[in-house]
């Protein structure tokens, strides 16, 4: 019985090759008393298998799919013949390590609180040194919730993004993005969830509804504005006419008073509106009617301008 003989084609001694990354090899082999396909290889990268024995093809070609550990140093293919007969041959391999990719969350913020009622922005950038941003794939996942359904398509610039609601409660967020290596990397937030989000209120006090003034002068209004889910000073309050448009904001203090002066309404009556959002933009709105008029002119008809009486002299005006 004749000895087979089995050589690496596809690559040379000293062959470089990224970790992780996949890689064919080929090699080829014979025997004289024997065809092909009844040849066993098998294949190591160091003393490990990295393809299990199986038949070579009916030209004693065989072929392994091999991805790199940072360690590996040769690779050898073992052949035998029906009658256990053998050979092998080996290369040397240089392997380059792989950088882990990189993300980083860019909403939501740490620490930030949400109402369950509310989309929730969920974006993040990834990299990659070896890979494009869209050979990598990413998963999202909450503490409470589980694993997010989220589109993690990534855009040009390495940017994921979409929106989910959360439920309530205390939530752990962490993103896990992994390359086509295996390696992975990961980043993470905490955030707090709140029940339904409630609308602020809101009233106008100052001043009633009807009042009248005189164009030019100087109108003082008062409000009182309260949330059920923030401090009242954290409200963005504004005001605003039907016949003028916007005429200014104002900033409540921490008991909900809010006061605005303003001296340039037009002549007209006016429907005064007082809109007040909370921080996820839920408005609350109070209104009142406003008549300014012109000022009244006065005419003296009598006495005439320079006209003299004497001492004593009754005079009519």
């Amino acid at each position: 019985n004749k000895i087979p003989t089995v050589a690496i084609t596809s690559h040379e001694d000293g062959s470089t090759f990224l970790e992780g990354v996949t890689a064919q090899f080929r090699a080829q082999a014979s025997d004289d008393d024997d065809p092909g396909d009844t040849l066993t290889v098998t294949w190591y990268v160091d003393d490990d298998i990295a393809c299990e024995a199986a038949l070579a093809e009916a030209d004693g070609s065989s072929f392994c799919d091999i991805a790199f550990g940072p360690n590996a140093q040769r690779v050898v293919v073992n052949v035998s013949d029906p009658k256990n007969s053998g050979a092998s041959d080996e290369i040397s391999i240089v392997v380059t390590p792989t950088d882990a990719p990189t993300v980083s969350i860019l909403a939501p913020l740490n620490e930030a609180v949400f109402y369950s009622d509310q989309l929730i922005e969920f974006s993040a950038e990834i990299a990659d040194n070896e890979d494009p941003s869209d050979a990598l794939t990413s998963e999202w996942t909450s503490s409470i919730d589980g694993a997010l359904s989220l589109d993690t398509t990534v855009d040009t610039s390495g940017t994921l993004q979409d929106f989910t609601n959360l439920s309530q409660g205390e939530h752990a967020i962490e993103i896990v993005v992994t390359d086509t290596t295996g390696k992975t990397s990961t980043d993470s937030v905490v955030v707090e969830v709140r029940g339904p989000n409630q609308l602020p209120v809101c009233s106008i006090t100052e001043p009633a509804d009807g009042t009248a003034v005189v164009f030019g002068e100087t109108v003082v209004f008062r409000a009182q504005v309260g949330d059920p889910d923030i401090e009242a000073n954290l409200l963005q309050a504004s005001w605003s006419s039907d016949k003028d448009g916007s005429i200014g904001k104002s900033t409540p203090d921490s008991t909900g008073l809010v006061i605005f002066a303003f001296d340039g309404l037009s002549v007209n009556t006016h429907t005064i509106l007082f809109d007040v959002d909370d921080e996820v933009g839920a408005r609350c709105t109070a209104s009142i009617l406003l008549t300014v008029s012109t000022p009244p002119t006065l005419v003296v008809e009598s006495p005439q301008d320079s006209e003299v009486y004497a001492l004593g002299q009754s005079m009519t005006f």
